[in-house]
């Protein structure tokens, strides 16, 4: 398995993970509201802006990978040259 398959299949899980994870919280706090604990916005922001990185991890992956190979790259040009 390449080094780009790997980091697609390792971001795909995660994001699936975080996902569910982020409903899950939402859900288990909006249930407590129901039951007429005080409401915290924190949670519901926090979930917000951990489900929209899951959405774009895969995005924000590919970017930083290719910016560690043309580090790599220009590193190996230095090195060895």
């Amino acid at each position: 398995m390449t080094d780009s398959k790997a980091i697609n299949l390792i971001a795909w899980i995660a994001s699936k993970i975080l996902i569910i994870a982020v409903i899950s919280i939402s859900a288990i706090h909006g249930y407590q509201i129901y039951l007429g604990q005080a409401i915290d916005y924190n949670i519901f922001i926090i979930s917000r802006v951990v489900f929209i990185v899951s959405l774009f991890s895969h995005n924000i992956l590919k970017v930083v990978q290719s910016a560690l190979t043309s580090v790599k790259i220009s590193l190996k040009k230095f090195a060895f040259n």
